[in-house]
Order: C-alpha cells, then sequence, then structure tokens
C-alpha cells in the first residue's frame, strides 16, 4: 500500500515536473533509489555531492551508484518525490500540518498497533528525529545528541523497543499552548494495550491525576516524579531522615540506593 501511494504521487509530480520527459515510477526503481539512499547513509556518503558520487573522474566517483542508477534519473526522482496529493496539500495544511505524509504516517501506525503485542511492560518517551528541512513543528531540544529535528512521542515495548504505537508532536495549534499535555499524549498511546500492562514514563509525564486514570483501565504506571506536582502526600515529599535500601539491577551489573517511600 504505502509503495503504491508513493509511486502514483511520485509520478504526479515527476509527469507535471517534466511532462515529456518523465519515465513513469515503479516498485522496482523504488527499491533501487532506496538502496542509495540506505548505501550513503551507511557510507556517510550523503556529505559527497551527487556530482562527486557519479562523476566520470575515476579517483572520486564511487562505482556502486552508477551501477545502480543514472545520477540525471536519481536526481529526477529525488526531486519529484511525494507521498500525497500536492495539488490540494496546501488546502489540507490549513487543518493538518502533517499533511505532506499523513497517509502514509497513518498506515504505518496503524501497522504497528494491529500487528503487535507488546510484553505486560512498556515505556512511552519522547524521540527525536533529525531533521533539517523547513516544517513549523522542528523543534529544539539541547539536551539530545541531534538538536534540531521532529519529536514524536512513543510507546514501545520495554524488552525489545519494538515499537507499538507514535504520534508526531505538531506544536502549538493556533498559539494555544496545550494544556496537560504530558497526561493526554500517555492516554492517547495506551488506548491499544490490554488490561494488566504497565507503562514507565520520566518525571514529564508522572503524576497522581494520571496514574488513577489508567488504574480505571486497568494499567499500572511506574515512573519518577516530580516534587512539586499536584496531589502528592507530604509524606512522600518530605526526605529528611528517610531509610535508604540498597537494591541491584536484574542483570545484577548495577547497584545502587533507593529511598523508602
Amino acid at each position: 500500500m504505502c509503495v503504491k501511494i508513493q509511486s502514483r504521487h511520485t509520478n504526479q509530480k515527476g509527469n507535471f515536473k517534466y511532462k515529456g520527459e518523465w519515465k513513469p515510477f515503479f516498485q522496482e526503481e523504488l527499491d533501487a533509489f532506496l538502496g542509495i539512499l540506505i548505501q550513503m547513509g551507511i557510507n556517510h556518503d550523503n556529505k559527497i555531492s551527487i556530482k562527486d558520487l557519479w562523476s566520470s573522474n575515476h579517483l572520486i566517483t564511487i562505482p556502486f551508484y552508477k551501477k545502480v542508477m543514472p545520477r540525471n534519473r536519481f536526481q529526477q526522482i529525488l526531486s519529484a518525490l511525494r507521498f500525497d496529493d500536492f495539488t490540494t496539500r496546501n488546502t489540507r495544511k490549513e487543518h493538518d500540518r502533517l499533511a505532506a505524509i499523513r497517509e502514509i504516517n497513518d498506515i504505518m501506525r496503524n501497522n504497528c498497533i494491529k500487528n503487535y503485542i507488546p510484553s505486560e511492560s512498556v515505556t512511552i518517551d519522547e524521540r527525536m528525529i533529525a531533521f533539517s528541512g523547513k516544517v513549523n513543528f522542528r523543534v529544539y531540544m539541547k539536551s539530545k545528541p541531534d538538536k534540531y529535528g521532529i519529536k514524536v512521542w512513543v510507546l514501545a515495548d520495554s524488552n525489545n523497543y519494538y515499537v507499538k504505537d507514535f504520534q508526531v508532536y505538531l506544536g502549538k495549534q493556533k498559539d494555544k499552548r496545550e494544556v496537560n499535555q504530558a497526561e493526554r499524549v500517555v492516554l492517547d498511546l495506551s488506548t491499544s494495550l490490554e488490561p494488566g500492562v504497565n507503562i514507565t514514563v520520566d518525571n514529564f509525564f508522572t503524576s497522581i491525576s494520571l496514574a488513577n486514570k489508567l488504574f480505571e483501565k486497568n494499567l499500572t504506571l511506574l515512573g519518577t516524579l516530580r516534587k512539586n506536582r499536584k496531589g502528592i502526600p507530604k509524606e512522600m515529599t518530605e526526605t529528611k531522615g528517610r531509610e535508604f535500601v540498597e537494591y541491584k539491577s536484574f542483570n545484577d551489573d548495577q547497584k545502587g540506593k533507593a529511598m523508602c517511600v
């Protein structure tokens, strides 16, 4: 399905941009195109100009790329590659910032939800995808290795990191800050979970309110907790004189101390 969508919209854009010079684009050529992009990433050749990669100078060219596809065809596909109907995108962007990839995004997300049953322990956290293009929901996060990119909320299996569900963060909507965003994200992503599953989060998400709402769905919450969260009993915030206990991780390679609650 994704291949058909990509081929259809790429051919639409290619015919519009190159007119009679455009050759129909199908799955075999898409596989070759993606193979080139993957090879560029593996070898860090994406830092080299396309002109040099396909150069006739044997001292700088890399034969692999020439053998897979001519340079002109690669550049044609690169400029025409689309995941949506470009003629209606501006209208759809007025109410959906993810309009350019919405159809593909929803197919991938639904397949993750439908085709995988996670273990009894899952994790919800943010994931940064490095991106330098121009979108109005690109974010800056100084704590991440890639500081500029697209933020994605991800629900993953704690045992193998397999993604069960995700949401792309699209920024503030109409200059309004979202209230209780952390709670809303966890509740949205947990709708596909079976009862009895534990959700582990960091202190951005953890709250008494969220724990209670998950408990109503027969789900449990484990996470670090900020002292200024509403509803925290006084006994939990007072740390002076509290007993510490030693602990070991499950694989016995980490030790530490935890405070008794």
